[in-house]
């Protein structure tokens, strides 16, 4: 069986500015809610999953419902998410080595990370800053205060990239944490 609950989705000039983060996270929590406490489902029996963006808000929620410890709310089994945009501020991209620089050719997310507008769309009115710094926009940044125990208490996660795309450098540095804080199975 899948489930999969709509979440709004971001904008910022020339459109209207609406619906930056949390806005998105706030939804698939919801979406969880109604899963586990409405049709019954187990959360040990659930997969979160997501693709890109989406990928981004399974990891979210899944952290989220790790960290806030809600009695009626646990986290799910497992998280699969494939692709994920987890280096909104970029940080990865400071190299001619870097796949962000390698494989901007080969990955047309290259377009849509790079034009700011997705950056500025997500981050809403708070300073550009909080995307290299901010561990929920950018669980990947090489510029965050403290990294660890970000993940202490995670369920196992499959990752999955590509070696033509572009964020494959950051997908690593978040592997290499999620593996630091809760270990390798």
């Amino acid at each position: 069986r899948a489930f999969c609950p709509e979440y709004r989705l971001c904008s910022s000039r020339p459109y209207p500015a609406a619906n930056a983060f949390p806005a998105p996270l706030i939804d698939a929590l919801s979406g969880y809610h109604y899963l586990v406490n409405e049709l019954g489902f187990s959360p040990t029996n659930i997969i979160v999953a997501g693709d890109s963006a989406g990928g981004h808000l399974a990891l979210s929620l899944t952290r989220y419902l790790v960290t806030a410890s809600l009695t009626p709310l646990p986290p799910p089994g497992s998280c699969l998410i494939i692709s994920p945009t987890l280096d909104w501020g970029l940080t990865h991209n400071d190299t001619p080595a870097s796949t962000m620089a390698s494989n901007r050719h080969t990955d047309y997310l290259n377009t849509i990370m790079c034009n700011g507008y997705s950056a500025k769309s997500i981050r809403g009115a708070l300073p550009a800053s909080a995307l290299r710094t901010n561990s929920w926009f950018s669980p990947a940044s090489l510029e965050l205060e403290s990294d660890e125990g970000l993940w202490t208490g995670f369920p196992e996660t499959c990752i999955v990239t590509g070696g033509a795309e572009h964020i494959p450098d950051a997908i690593l540095t978040f592997r290499e944490r999620l593996v630091r804080d809760v270990g390798s199975k």
